[in-house]
């Protein structure tokens, strides 16, 4: 454990304590210990002066100089100004015993020199200022009494009063120069330390605020970090050519990708298609901002995601570059339930449709054919009472041969029904399309280009031959009528199919569900006008027709007998792109 002078000697220092006092006191320890150290290199010459010319009371102040340094050094209780005042006085009475035993030539002189230093460095600027009035009044008394030879020996320069106070004068201007300096430095670090505790002052005001500061910032990073981590959207940053810069952990969920995975690549390997981004940038570009913008996305596994996207252009504020910050949606469930809500809404609609137009077309079909029976039964009588040749036996035929037309009109109603299952056998789809392929050929203006490709194994249906020959000439002919005058191209496809590959939509009956896992599928498609979208709902209705002649009943007719056999058409078109008919029929085995 240290003694209580030496704790005192060696505090810790303390930043908030002032600096100058600190160093002051261990300059004050210094000149103590090393005064007490260094004093036998000044004590042994002095006794042997003293012994030798009996100085006895420059002993004794040696002596009470040695013990006043020992209890400056070790006494505890002495505050600074005391010790220092008891080592100024220590270094005066030195000077002055010297002085006045031994002379002025002598060391006496550097003590005397010494006391308005000392006092400057321990006691300040003031203080010294005193001190060199001190030491100029005592150098001078003790000048006046040599003069008078009162002490000491006659000195040459101190017999004149020029010469008294031409040495006087040098003394006290050497003294005070040297002291002045020491005041200015002491008094510049003084002001040096204010600065600094100054400075350090607002630095721990700055210092508390930034750490004020950067404690918000880390709750505002915290909260981010979470609303980051757990957001069910993905947010995302990009440059404007498409890497990736930042994306939130939900893209994992979303897409199956880790952000490690993507931060650094490029966003179009996300898209479906990657001219999407290029038209929501420039779209961004112009609007700045776009929002419930759908794009298209993959999964890590290949699977497609319509995503609705928010996205802003936003400047760096750093580098100046730009960057775009946005967030996307998962809203593929959304879709498909739209799409589902459509679709039962289109079935709802075309079978109420269905349900008035059947009921429509079932009783004109039969009240037409029983008015029609009596009609050719009454026609083929007075037929066959009037003899050929006659003007009355032409009308009787052109009679008849309406009525023959108007049954056939008659029979189509029905087919449209699914009334007609009269003959149907197990057929293979594709030779019954091969052995029609004259015929179809045969319809074809020479603008006009057929390509066939028909299944190689059997597609075995239960049909009628002679209604699926109707079905190709009706949508041939539909196909044909499409094309404009310059030609275009038919195709006839035949092939096996999934029933999941069936689409949901555009199909007719709209209720229709496979009734196997496997089925025929008859393509017929053409590369003409297109059909517009609000036609595509009423495309298969009776009498619904956008052609200038003809009685609207080809496609009518294709509907009701595909649906007689338990099949289903569906339509794919747009306007300017075409269309394509596709006939699904289950296969059978038996």
């Amino acid at each position: 454990m240290k003694p209580k002078w030496l704790e005192k000697w060696f505090p810790p220092f303390d930043p908030e304590q002032d600096a100058l006092v600190y160093w002051r006191e261990r300059i004050l320890f210094g000149l103590l210990i090393g005064g007490l150290a260094f004093s036998p290199i000044a004590v042994i010459p002095s006794v042997v002066l003293i012994i030798k010319r009996g100085l006895w009371l420059l002993a004794a102040v040696n002596t009470v100089a040695l013990a006043v340094l020992f209890y400056l050094l070790f006494s505890p209780r002495l505050s600074f100004f005391a010790r220092s005042i008891g080592l100024i006085g220590t270094v005066y009475a030195i000077s002055i015993g010297v002085l006045t035993n031994i002379g002025i030539i002598s060391g006496g002189s550097f003590w005397l020199f010494f006391v308005p230093i000392l006092t400057s460095l321990l006691l300040g600027w003031r203080a010294a200022g005193v001190a060199v009035l001190l030491s100029a009044g005592t150098l001078t008394a003790i000048a006046f009494l040599v003069g008078r030879q009162v002490i000491g020996t006659q000195l040459p320069f101190f017999v004149t009063l020029e010469s008294t106070l031409a040495t006087l004068g040098n003394f006290v201007l050497l003294n005070a120069g040297a002291t002045l300096v020491v005041s200015i430095m002491i008094h510049g670090l003084e002001r040096v330390i204010c600065i600094q505790r100054e400075t350090a002052e607002q630095l721990r005001h700055e210092i508390a605020e930034r750490k004020h500061a950067a404690a918000a910032l880390r709750e505002s990073a915290r909260t981010y970090r979470q609303i980051f981590e757990n957001i069910q959207d993905v947010y995302y940053e990009t440059s404007p050519d498409g890497i990736l810069l930042e994306i939130s952990p939900s893209i994992r969920k979303a897409s199956g990708y880790t952000r490690e995975e993507l931060i650094g690549k490029s966003l179009n390997d996300l898209y479906a298609d990657p001219r999407q981004r290029e038209t929501l940038v420039a779209t961004i570009i112009a609007r700045q901002r776009v929002e419930d913008y759908e794009v298209t996305l993959k999964d890590k596994d290949g699977s497609l995601h319509i995503c609705s996207a928010v996205a802003s252009i936003v400047p760096d504020e750093q580098d100046g570059r730009t960057r775009i910050v946005g967030s996307l949606r998962d809203i593929t469930a959304r879709k498909q339930i739209e799409a589902e809500r459509q679709r039962l809404e289109t079935i709802h609609r075309q079978l109420q449709k269905e349900e008035s137009l059947g009921r429509m077309a079932g009783a004109m079909a039969h009240h037409f054919n029983n008015h029609l029976a009596v009609v050719m039964g009454n026609l083929e009588m007075a037929i066959e009472d009037d003899p050929g040749g006659s003007a009355r036996r032409g009308f009787l035929d052109e009679a008849m041969e309406g009525a023959r037309r108007a049954a056939e009109i008659s029979k189509a109603m029905l087919l449209y029904l699914g009334e007609d299952l009269s003959n149907l056998k197990r057929l293979d789809l594709s030779e019954v399309c091969r052995q029609h392929l004259p015929l179809l050929q045969a319809m074809l203006p020479q603008r006009v280009c057929l390509t066939v490709a028909l299944a190689p194994l059997p597609l075995i249906v239960r049909a009628n031959a002679h209604q699926i020959k109707e079905v190709l000439m009706k949508l041939t002919y539909n196909a044909l009528e499409a094309l404009d005058d310059e030609g275009g191209n038919l195709g006839l496809t035949t092939r096996r199919v999934r029933a999941d590959e069936i689409p949901k939509t555009q199909i007719v009956p709209a209720d229709w569900n496979p009734a196997s896992p496997f089925l025929a599928c008859l393509e017929i498609s053409d590369n003409g006008r297109g059909i517009k979208k609000e036609n595509l709902e009423k495309i298969f209705d009776p009498f619904f027709t956008t052609k200038f002649l003809g009685r609207g009943l080809g496609l009518s007719v294709v509907k009701g007998i595909i649906k007689s056999w338990d099949g289903v058409v569906a339509l794919e078109s747009a306007p300017g792109q075409g269309a394509i008919f596709r006939i699904y029929l289950p296969l059978t085995e038996g």
